[in-house]
């Protein structure tokens, strides 16, 4: 017996579907769909993928119970390669310290029917990883059946939007019965980083006033802000250069501007290099000068090597560059992968989300390293279609 499953996030309305579905060999078939609930920071293409796979062992482990059945072979496949690799590696133990990576609860739920399935029915499963999409180029009739059932799901997870209200994303997330115990912080199951959530949950409350307060934003757009990314930009820092750019973040740096308003130098507040206007926070990133211009633009050429070796995508690539270069005071690319068209319906509909989202929060913040969330979630969606998906740390 043959399975396939998708999953599907729809940011703008925060709403998560996933489908799958069950094939004999005989051709006879059972699917479904429903939504993917949880805390909108949790709500992810990760999670959507991987609770398709869990709803197809859960089906396949209630008909094993209900017809006593005591062997058999399942392949499942599924378009999203971190889900794939996960199911394929296994686990080797499971500790509510050590589960609570990418959705701890949906992981314990695979690991625990997989294992039921095998120790008390003889059922065996393996997982691969198809290609998404591939009915752009093909007749769907010529192509392969894992393939034709992949794009089924994918297409069912689009009607799964249209369910009526009962059926629709859920913020609230149960303590199911195969996890055994769950963590809450003020309602919200903490389904992911489990030690880190709950030390940063003591002086939330003081650090987020005063972002709020120093950099203007909204409640808004301080949930859309990836904190996560610059927490671990900061870490590979030395203690003095992460000095410099917290004091750099948050518009503290001892430029003339400030000295000279403290009453610490008693000449000007003019730039020493440019002569031509004050020299604030926001001027360091736009002097004029000939040597500021060589530093900004020797600077973004070191950012852009950084970014490709951690194999950031193109099409990420190319929005920051036409967003920040001009708040640089610098030329634009030259390059040809500029003015390639993004091709995936998908990918182009989270890229235009996800500027969007950053134009809201300012694309100067984002040199200061407050990037939208919505980036990461994309480079996640484009690293899905790489059949040998890089294999990311949390720094990168």
């Amino acid at each position: 017996m043959v399975g396939a499953s998708d999953g599907s996030v729809r940011y703008d309305d925060a709403l998560s579907t996933h489908a799958w579905i069950l094939q004999a060999p005989d051709g006879s078939e059972l699917a479904g769909s429903g939504p993917v609930d949880g805390a909108t920071r949790y709500r992810t293409s990760h999670r959507a993928e991987i609770q398709g796979q869990a709803a197809l062992i859960l089906i396949i482990s209630l008909f094993a119970k209900c017809y006593n059945i005591l062997c058999g072979k399942l392949t499942t496949f599924c378009d999203y390669q971190p889900v794939v690799t996960k199911l394929q590696k296994g686990w080797r133990m499971l500790r509510l310290k050590h589960t609570k990576g990418p959705d701890s609860d949906m992981q314990t739920i695979l690991r625990n029917t997989l294992e039921t399935l095998r120790t008390e029915h003889g059922i065996t499963h393996s997982t691969e990883w198809v290609r998404s999409h591939q009915d752009r180029q093909t007749d769907l009739r010529s192509l392969p059946k894992e393939v034709a059932l992949n794009i089924r799901m994918d297409d069912a997870t689009k009607t799964a939007y249209n369910l009526s209200q009962t059926w629709l994303t859920q913020e609230s997330v149960p303590v199911y019965n195969l996890e055994g115990c769950a963590v809450y912080i003020n309602g919200i199951k903490i389904v992911s980083s489990l030690p880190s959530t709950l030390a940063e949950h003591w002086h939330m409350e003081d650090a987020r006033n005063y972002l709020l307060e120093r950099h203007g934003l909204t409640d808004t757009l301080f949930r859309n802000i990836h904190w996560s990314s610059l927490r671990y930009s900061l870490k590979k820092f030395t203690c003095h250069r992460r000095a410099t750019a917290v004091k750099a973040l948050h518009r503290h740096l001892p430029t003339q501007n400030k000295l000279f308003n403290q009453g610490r130098i008693a000449m000007t507040s003019l730039c020493p290099r440019c002569l031509q206007t004050a020299e604030t926070n926001a001027h360091i990133y736009c002097c004029s000068h000939t040597d500021s211009m060589t530093q900004r633009k020797s600077d973004w050429t070191e950012l852009v090597k950084q970014l490709k070796r951690n194999r950031t995508s193109l099409i990420i690539l190319r929005a920051w560059s036409a967003h920040l270069l001009p708040l640089l005071s610098l030329p634009p690319m030259e390059d040809i992968t500029t003015t390639l068209p993004v091709f995936d319906d998908d990918i182009n509909y989270m890229l235009q989300y996800a500027i969007q989202d950053q134009s809201e929060i300012g694309w100067d913040k984002l040199l200061l390293g407050l990037g939208s969330s919505v980036w990461k979630s994309l480079q996640s969606g484009i690293d899905s279609y790489n059949p040998k998906t890089p294999q990311r740390t949390a720094e990168d």
